[in-house]
């Protein structure tokens, strides 16, 4: 999964969806989302580590990526950035989960609906959390990559 070095002004609480607001000497400027259902284009998600205000952190492409979602949903459900919330909010767009509850937090792993290519679930398994996306063309044929991913609670 790809990384990207991250700093905000705030303290960034893990698996938090970030919007990118400008490039300081390779290092993403991020804040907390600001406004509902902004594009992946624009988001980034920070990893199971917590980034300390003003201190370079690591973040991750939405491509597939763990983030913390509020409120229930299904396989497949869309959700989206949240005004003023690390989390992304179910009913909002921009991404389409793939998850595993995890208490009172739901971690959920999620794919971007704006991204240029399209993402067929081939399998989904909560025993060892894990997702695998295979990408496909505008007519559903396979791109050749497929993407496994492995959530960590």
């Amino acid at each position: 999964m790809p990384s990207y070095s991250v700093r905000c002004s705030e303290y960034i609480p893990p698996y938090s969806a970030l919007e990118i607001t400008g490039l300081d000497n390779n290092v993403y400027l991020v804040r907390k989302p600001i406004e509902d259902n902004l594009s992946s284009t624009t988001i980034l998600f920070s990893g199971a580590a917590e980034i300390a205000a003003n201190t370079v952190g690591v973040a991750y492409s939405p491509l597939i990526a763990p983030a913390f979602a509020k409120g229930t949903f299904a396989l497949e459900q869309r959700m989206g950035t949240g005004a003023y919330s690390w989390s992304l909010v179910v009913g909002n767009i921009g991404f389409v989960a793939y998850g595993i509850q995890n208490g009172e937090a739901t971690l959920v792993s999620v794919v971007p609906t704006d991204a240029p290519l399209m993402y067929k679930v081939n399998s989904v398994s909560a025993d060892t959390r894990t997702v695998r996306i295979q990408a496909i063309d505008a007519q559903g044929a396979s791109t050749g990559v497929e993407i496994q991913a492995q959530v960590f609670v």
